[in-house]
């Protein structure tokens, strides 16, 4: 990864986002690259208790063992075969088992949304997830995610509808909150359907999140494209100015100062 795009990219989000903290990213890889082991901690059944460290500056790393979560296994790209009962969890479950999370009626109808969503081939041997601070020349990075609140996210929506954007660049999805992360801008095919998504929108992933911030994940070649165009864009115009404004506002009533 180029050295210079890092500073680069550093340097322009704290100028058009000078209160939002920045992104984190996702790749496959047969080394560690400088990453720490994630460690099983009792009472943590979530790949998602372990974002919260990478947004904090940890560079940690995923294995299929880490991977506690059978769909986080499939979304993370560590086997592509779901359990029997991930059909019922979420809708009725398996008495005396497995409760159910109600969001769906049936198993019939998990059934058919997983089948829209084939597992990802197991690409290297670790899933490494790091700060962008954390960076380094050799890191090939594969899915970027910014976890922004409202006023930021219009700013990055308006970044990655660039000009000839379909309507439906930017997606949400119903989908797990790991998958949003990794699984869907991961599957992204440049110039054809959605090139980022808006996520951590399930239930039970909002305990891992803020208060009024979602996830917005896009492929690394659409974060490229972004990211060339955010010094011609609506970002330098009077419109982006009234926002950061009241963006700054916000920080500083949140922050009491």
């Amino acid at each position: 990864m180029d050295k210079t795009l890092i500073h680069r990219f550093r340097m322009l989000w704290k100028g058009f986002f000078p209160n939002e903290e920045l992104p984190i990213v996702f790749f496959h890889c047969d080394e560690t690259c400088d990453a720490q082991p994630i460690k099983a901690i009792e009472g943590q059944h979530c790949v998602l208790d372990h974002i919260a460290r990478v947004r904090a500056g940890q560079a940690l790393y995923f294995v299929d063992d880490t991977a506690s979560c059978n769909g986080a296994r499939l979304y993370f790209g560590f086997g592509a075969n779901l359990r029997p009962f991930h059909d019922t969890f979420p809708s009725c479950g398996m008495p005396g088992k497995i409760s159910g999370e109600r969001v769906v009626v049936s198993g019939s109808e998990t059934a058919a949304l997983n089948a829209a969503y084939p597992g990802l081939p197991q690409r290297r041997r670790y899933l490494i997830c790091k700060p962008w601070s954390a960076l380094r020349e050799t890191d090939i990075p594969e899915v970027v995610v910014f976890f922004p609140q409202p006023d930021a996210l219009s700013g990055l929506m308006t970044l990655v509808h660039g000009p000839g954007a379909a309507p439906d660049t930017v997606a949400s999805l119903y989908c797990s909150g790991c998958s949003s992360l990794v699984y869907h801008p991961g599957r992204a095919v440049p110039e054809h359907g959605p090139q980022a998504f808006i996520g951590m929108l399930d239930m039970k992933a909002r305990h891992y999140i803020e208060a009024g911030a979602v996830s917005f994940a896009l492929p690394w070649h659409a974060f490229i494209t972004m990211a060339e165009r955010m010094e011609d864009n609506v970002l330098v115009s009077d419109v982006w100015k009234s926002v950061r404004t009241r963006m700054d506002r916000n920080s500083r009533l949140h922050s009491g100062d």
